[in-house]
Order: structure tokens, then sequence, then C-alpha cells
């Protein structure tokens, strides 16, 4: 049996950690650069 909810649950949970990898060095940088 698969659990829509919590797949779901992961999926965000895994694009949130993503997005902070990917954007997170970016605004450091920026803010270094200033």
């Amino acid at each position: 049996m698969s659990h829509p909810k919590l797949q779901h649950l992961v999926t965000s949970r895994v694009l949130e950690l993503l997005h902070m990898d990917l954007i997170g060095p970016m605004q450091v940088e920026s803010l270094r650069g200033k």
C-alpha cells in the first residue's frame, strides 16, 4: 500500500533541502561580493 500523503511530505522535504543547497550558497556569495 502506498501512502500519498507521506510521499508528498517526503517529496516536499527533499525539495526544500535541495532548494536550500542550491540557493543558500548563492545568497552567501552575493552577500560576500558586496
